[in-house]
């Protein structure tokens, strides 16, 4: 299968098959559906460091292997010129459609993991109650929703930027960029021309974040609105694009029928203005760092990845 919603990594020496065509047939392979956060694309999910998920599941006496399948949503990188989404339901219609091989019972032997990290862990809890209330398609053996608060927790009230909340809305090109630094940081990288370039695509992913209703949404579900796969949550320590104590209620999303299984964990978060040497140890991370725990996903994803390995190994 291919499709213009998944930009997997070229190894361009001895290319596996597998890398251009996405093959159904062999059920040792995982399909691990990679879903990013707002404003970033595939290529977050590219690199040596996300491959090591590749193999993570390889033992003497089995085969499974993990297939990485990053997500690159309209309007950015390869697809920049289409015209972006602006509602979590609309990714998620067309993610049923452009998608639906991976989830066929008929099409697919193969059993499937959702990941998203912050909006990405919204679009991937809507995907999974979409699926599982889909006759046609498998269940995820696994919904990994990180560094977010939960669906239900979705209204402003609960978004920790009292100062703008509502992102979107600010029309002016210089507030809008302020107001997005002072929650992401300011990336040296970033010149004005890439800020106006990418300033429409950016705007669409917030119009998603900030009109996303999980009670208007349910109306699909008949108020069975819990996800019945197992859920595994990861958050990082001094991200303030979250309560602490809001992230901890995603196991109300999580079924309680006798398999119940919401797995919680908390990372580190490299804050640069509580910076401790002892806070980035291992990560490679200067003093001199602009980013915030919310950019873990780029600048040091080693221990969600080691939690995604674990939560595979466990389920596979």
């Amino acid at each position: 299968m291919e499709s213009k919603y998944i930009v997997r990594e070229h190894h361009h020496h001895h290319q596996q098959q597998d890398d251009c065509d996405i093959s159904l047939e062999d059920e040792n392979v995982i399909n691990l559906i990679m879903i990013p956060q707002a404003g970033l694309g595939a290529w977050c999910y590219h690199g040596k460091k996300w491959n090591q998920l590749t193999t993570c599941l390889l033992k003497e006496n089995t085969q499974k292997r993990v297939r990485l399948i990053p997500i690159e949503m309209k309007g950015r990188n390869s697809r920049y010129n289409e015209t972006a989404l602006e509602s979590v339901d609309e990714v998620v219609d067309e993610m049923m459609v452009e998608l639906k091989p991976l989830f066929s019972k008929e099409l697919s032997k193969q059993r499937y993991v959702l990941f998203g990290f912050s909006l990405g862990a919204w679009i991937a809890f809507e995907l999974g109650r979409r699926l599982e209330r889909d006759d046609a398609c498998a269940n995820p053996s696994l919904v990994a929703c990180c560094g977010n608060r939960p669906n239900h927790l979705c209204s402003e009230y609960y978004d920790p930027d009292i100062i703008a909340p509502r992102i979107a809305q600010i029309t002016d090109a210089k507030l809008f960029w302020k107001a997005f630094e002072r929650r992401y940081g300011s990336n040296p990288e970033m010149t004005e021309d890439m800020k106006t370039r990418i300033l429409p695509n950016i705007r669409s992913d917030f119009v998603q974040v900030e009109t996303y209703d999980y009670k208007v949404t349910t109306e699909k579900y008949d108020l069975n609105e819990r996800l019945e796969s197992p859920m595994l949550c990861v958050a990082a320590k001094n991200d303030r694009r979250y309560h602490a104590m809001d992230f901890e209620r995603w196991p109300e999303l999580c079924s309680n029928n006798g398999k119940f299984r919401c797995t919680k964990k908390w990372i580190r978060g490299v804050d640069p203005n509580l910076y401790t040497d002892e806070d980035v140890e291992g990560t490679g991370i200067a003093k001199e760092y602009w980013g915030t725990p919310h950019r873990l996903i780029v600048d040091y994803p080693d221990e969600l990845i080691a939690e995604l390995q674990n939560a595979l190994r466990e389920i596979f």
